[in-house]
């Protein structure tokens, strides 16, 4: 089985990316070794390959280009799955070990893949707008292209319902003048004129009503057409065997034979007006949701789930798993004082010294703008917050930033660790969240970066009960910070720890938040900055989940 993966920010080369095609025997459909060994020689030879890559890089999610070229090769700025031109380009985050396996074990690449793109979607509910962020847009000379983007889970939702409920059924109320059913005896009374004996009424006939299931109704047919395209999609693009979403080779009638996309998604919505159970429902607004963003092109489609800002969902999985409360805490605004008047300011004429009186003021919104435009990033000082604050010790709160690094280790150096503006900036957050009078005291001050994953064979998440959650790997220090505060004994005056967390049992309790009681953060941090279990080199050693 073939499986080739890439890793976000490392350079291919077009041969690379040609490995990425599927025809038919790839994606677990039984492919033999020699097979395998045919479809790898033929690397490179792939007609479509320029076609994509032209495609690849005419795509960008906001500033970032999709696919970068660069002197050393071709790189993804994205992390998630795209399917196009019977190619898919599984890319995943930077944190994995380049040197694994590229042809991957298909069971540890389907559920290494899904669990990142579960995290995405769990970022992009908790952040409405970065949806919107992460909408691929094109330049102008790209192909004719319908994008599907961020849906899989609405298909996979369609699937899954299909097996396991079948077609919609649609509940229909009978009722008939002495029928099977049963008596309906308000509509009885009401239009039935009794026969009176002995000053009794005595009921000849009786409206009854009876529930008939129509499997063979409107809706149904439409449910198997979006499960029927969906299925001849997902075959085509190797998509579903990666994903394992079941296939229903349904022989029916297509969408556009129906009435089109518009106006059966109108008629879904009239019938949803009236449904009340749950499964009627569910289904029915997944069903009006896929024909609504239904790729109304003629031409190629692509289908694509992922995110260019795994950083960000980097820094909210940190902020979950700690119960971030940076967002409550209040920063002071730059206070300025200044001239008005500015065109008189060069005057030797002091006469009109009125004129040029000085003000004293907060800086205003629209600053940021300005420094915008200067390029020293936005003025707002909420941006000098860290991504985490926890306040929950009643002895103190914490500080830890999130960065999204994966640094390089040797004996004699370290590379992509944390700058020294990075270093500056976290004492920075101490020293204003503890300045003097405020009686808060730093219990903490860390930064947060993904533990390095192995690829392939080993990196599955059944072992992950064998690795630890957190790891310190590093600290770091400016030594004139504690001769500036005085006070060389305090944490807040010491070093600022790096720690790696383990980004695959952090993705598993970001999207599945239940197991948390409510402490789980404040053991973490004890166990993170308390002064038990250190190593001979002043390290900690690793917590576990």
């Amino acid at each position: 089985m073939m499986g080739r993966f890439f890793i976000e920010g490392l350079p291919y080369s077009k041969s690379d990316l040609a490995e990425a095609c599927i025809d038919g025997s790839a994606w677990g459909h039984g492919a033999s070794e020699n097979e395998a060994l045919e479809q790898e020689a033929d690397a490179g030879k792939d007609p479509d390959i320029s076609k994509v890559m032209n495609c690849l890089q005419s795509m960008r999610l906001g500033r970032k280009r999709l696919l970068s070229s660069t002197h050393a090769g071709l790189t993804f700025n994205y992390v998630g799955v795209v399917a196009l031109y019977r190619h898919v380009f599984v890319v995943l985050p930077k944190y994995y070990d380049p040197h694994g396996r590229q042809i991957a074990e298909m069971p540890w690449l389907t559920s290494t893949l899904n669990s990142v793109l579960a995290a995405i979607r769990r970022y992009h509910e908790l952040r409405a707008a970065a949806k919107q962020q992460d909408k691929i847009s094109f330049d102008p000379s790209a192909l004719h292209i319908s994008v599907e983007q961020n849906r899989m889970d609405l298909y996979a939702f369609l699937l899954q319902d299909y097996a396991e409920q079948g077609p919609y059924r649609e509940a229909r109320r009978i009722r008939e003048l002495d029928g099977d059913g049963l008596i309906d005896w308000s509509r009885t009374i009401n239009q039935i004129n009794p026969l009176v004996t002995g000053g009794r009424p005595a009921y000849m006939e009786f409206v009854t009503t009876r529930r008939r299931r129509d499997e063979a109704n409107f809706i149904a047919r439409v449910q198997e057409a979006v499960i029927s395209e969906i299925c001849a999609f997902m075959d085509s693009s190797g998509l579903g065997d990666l994903l394992h979403l079941q296939s229903f080779p349904l022989n029916v009638e297509t969408l556009d034979n129906l009435g089109g996309a518009d106006y059966l998604a109108s008629r879904l919505e009239r019938e949803l007006v009236v449904r009340f159970d749950t499964r009627s429902k569910r289904l029915l607004g997944a069903l009006i949701d896929y024909l609504r963003g239904r790729a109304r092109a003629v031409n190629d489609v692509m289908i694509a789930e992922g995110t260019s800002s795994f950083n960000l969902v980097w820094e909210s999985i940190c902020q979950s798993l700690f119960h971030d409360s940076s967002r409550d805490i209040p920063m002071q605004k730059p206070h300025w004082k200044y001239r008005l008047n500015e065109d008189m300011l060069w005057n030797m004429d002091e006469s009109d010294g009125d004129d040029r009186k000085a003000v004293e003021a907060e800086q205003g919104d629209d600053e940021a703008e300005a420094d915008d435009r200067d390029g020293y990033g936005n003025a707002d000082p909420h941006t000098l917050i860290p991504d985490v604050i926890n306040k929950d010790d009643p002895n103190g709160w914490y500080i830890l930033d999130a960065k999204y690094y994966v640094p390089k280790y040797t004996a004699k150096s370290i590379t992509g660790m944390p700058g020294i503006g990075d270093v500056i900036k976290q004492y920075f957050y101490m020293m204003a969240i503890s300045e003097r009078g405020s009686g808060i005291r730093v219990l903490g001050n860390a930064f947060l970066i993904p533990g390095r994953i192995p690829s392939g064979e080993g990196a599955s998440s059944a072992q992950l009960d064998n690795r630890c959650l957190l790891l310190q790997r590093g600290k770091v220090s400016l030594g004139f910070v504690g001769a500036f505060l005085g006070n060389e004994e305090d944490l807040q005056a010491g070093d600022v720890k790096m720690f790696e967390m383990d980004p695959e049992q952090a993705i598993d309790m970001y999207t599945d938040p239940s197991g948390d009681d409510g402490t789980r953060s404040g053991r973490y941090l004890n166990a993170m900055f308390d002064s038990a279990r250190i190593d001979e080199d002043g390290f900690k050693h690793g917590i576990p989940a």
